[in-house]
């Protein structure tokens, strides 16, 4: 199924790529610290959300957040403002992107942002934009998901969404949640139009003239695409878009 990347997403590619990953005038980002340091957490836009609750008990350092549970500094664009050096942490399970904010007298909140406002976030140098997924039901609306960007390139652009499941355990003395990694979607956009590659028949569909490379890559790599799919659809993603470049 294709998905339509329209005008205004592309604006945003454009200034995600600028804004989230800092390749801005440095003396830019300095203004906007500034000026939401004067203002205080709780007259800025990115204070529209609502208080997160932990909603699973887990043991032994198990999470459902993106590679760490504890919150780390990041950038974000809501609302269609930008934010850096945001105490934040990615929620993989649930979806959600949670910030650490304070308030002028210093009492601090986390707050779960709006989905919908936000467009574009970084944190340990991984950079995530918001996609919309039409509903198979063309009478309902669709839903947005984050993704992962993982290569931009001249013809094609390749983007993972990363799942966690969760498992209910117990012990002697309480019921836990056990989070564990899911398997990954994937997403190329070529021509403006996203496209799912989950098989290899995916890739074929979309690089017909490739079929005896694709089959080819599948067979030499097959131990890596069992042990490591990211890097796996990684490199065979920068290798359709070298074979079309030239």
């Amino acid at each position: 199924m294709n998905i339509k990347l329209g005008t205004s997403c592309i604006a945003f590619f454009l200034f995600f790529s600028v804004a989230v990953r800092c390749q801005v005038d440095e003396k830019q980002k300095d203004l906007f610290k500034w000026f939401d340091s004067k203002i205080g957490d709780e007259n800025r836009s990115i204070y529209d959300g609502v208080v997160h609750k932990v909603k699973y008990k887990t043991k032994n350092g198990n999470h459902k957040y993106f590679k760490s549970s504890k919150f780390l500094e990041g950038n974000i664009i809501y609302d269609n403002q930008p934010y850096y050096d945001i105490m934040m942490n990615y929620d993989i399970y649930e979806d959600e992107l949670i910030v650490k904010l304070s308030d002028q007298l210093g009492n601090t909140s986390n707050i779960e942002l709006m989905k919908r406002k936000i467009k574009g976030f970084s944190i340990l140098g991984h950079q995530f934009t918001k996609i919309e997924i039409p509903a198979e039901d063309k009478k309902e609306s669709g839903s947005y998901e984050f993704y992962e960007i993982v290569l931009e390139k001249e013809q094609l652009n390749l983007y993972i969404k990363h799942h966690k499941t969760r498992k209910k355990k117990m012990d002697s003395k309480f019921t836990y949640s056990f989070f564990e990694k899911g398997d990954s979607n994937y997403l190329l956009l070529i021509d403006s139009k996203y496209h799912k590659i989950k098989k290899k028949k995916n890739w074929i569909y979309v690089f017909p003239n490739q079929k005896k490379t694709i089959n080819t890559f599948y067979k030499k790599n097959k131990t890596m695409l069992k042990t490591n799919k990211n890097e796996f659809m990684l490199r065979l993603a920068v290798l359709m878009n070298d074979l079309i470049t030239k």
